[in-house]
C-alpha cells in the first residue's frame, strides 16, 4: 500500500465541498444514533465547533435522561 499519489497517480487530494448547515425546508427523518427508530430530540454535548450532537428516540432519551441532565447537556426536541 502506498501514498495517495502513488496509488492514484495524483500528488494532491481532490477538492471536496461539504454543506455546513442543513436547509430549514429539509424534511429529512432523523434516526436515533443507538437504534433505527425515528429521533425525537438531539442532545448537544459541548460547545462551539467541537460540540457533539447525538440523535435520540423517545425510548433511549428516557433511559439516558438522568445522565444527560447531570452532565448539563442541551436537549433540543424536533418539531
Amino acid at each position: 500500500m502506498g501514498t495517495y499519489g502513488e496509488t492514484t497517480g495524483r500528488a494532491t487530494l481532490p477538492a471536496t465541498s461539504f454543506k455546513a448547515v442543513q436547509p430549514a425546508d429539509d424534511k429529512r427523518t432523523f434516526r436515533c444514533d443507538l437504534c433505527v427508530a425515528p429521533s425525537v430530540a438531539v442532545v448537544v454535548i459541548g460547545e462551539g465547533p467541537s460540540a457533539l450532537s447525538l440523535e435520540f428516540c423517545g425510548h433511549h432519551l428516557a433511559l439516558h435522561t438522568a445522565k444527560l441532565a447531570d452532565g448539563g447537556h442541551k436537549v433540543v426536541f424536533h418539531r
